[in-house]
């Protein structure tokens, strides 16, 4: 929850963090862990880009869990860029 609250209120060592970690489970160089995906998910998307967003409907296309889709699309909502809502 601590690591979700400094990520959204723009925290920058938690964003990069998060950042790094949601670039690498991505790339399939790691899994971020289940207790902390909505954290990671909502920061990058908090404050990310348009490719930021592409990226998460990509791993929601891909993904086989119920559980894992609900999350990645309850994570959406915290994109803040007026252009991408």
């Amino acid at each position: 929850m601590i690591i979700g609250r400094l990520g959204k209120y723009g925290h920058p060592a938690t964003v990069a963090e998060a950042q790094k970690r949601f670039e690498a489970h991505c790339k399939g160089e790691s899994t971020i862990p289940a207790d902390l995906r909505s954290a990671v998910y909502s920061t990058v998307l908090k404050h990310g880009d348009g490719n930021t967003l592409e990226s998460v409907m990509q791993l929601l296309k891909e993904a086989d869990l119920h559980e894992e889709k609900v999350r990645l699309m309850r994570c959406m909502g915290a994109v803040s860029q007026p252009d991408l809502i």
